[in-house]
């Protein structure tokens, strides 16, 4: 009788071993999960940046959390600065 009760607490511990390694596997896997989703807080921030065609407009819209930004720029033409019928072909004695 004294056997089976030792065998039933050596069998309590083990289980009570294992249980306590599986809690530590799990909460090392939300961890890693958070940080895979962008940390504790599982925040995010995102930008997307758009230019219709033949345009020089430039439209950038960013995210983050509480905040959101549009931004509308103007972007100089290929070859404006070597003056090849770029913005600059305008400007000079004619």
């Amino acid at each position: 009788k004294k056997r089976l009760q030792s065998d039933r607490v050596e069998s309590a511990k083990a289980y009570s071993n294992s249980l306590q390694v599986l809690q530590m596997q799990q909460a090392q896997m939300n961890a890693l999960q958070q940080q895979a989703m962008g940390g504790i807080s599982g925040q995010w921030n995102a930008q997307a940046m758009y230019r219709p065609p033949e345009t020089n407009v430039n439209v950038t819209v960013g995210y983050q959390p509480g905040r959101t930004t549009i931004n509308v720029g103007m972007v100089p033409e290929e070859g404006a600065a070597a003056g090849s019928g770029g913005v600059t072909s305008g400007f000079g004695p004619m």
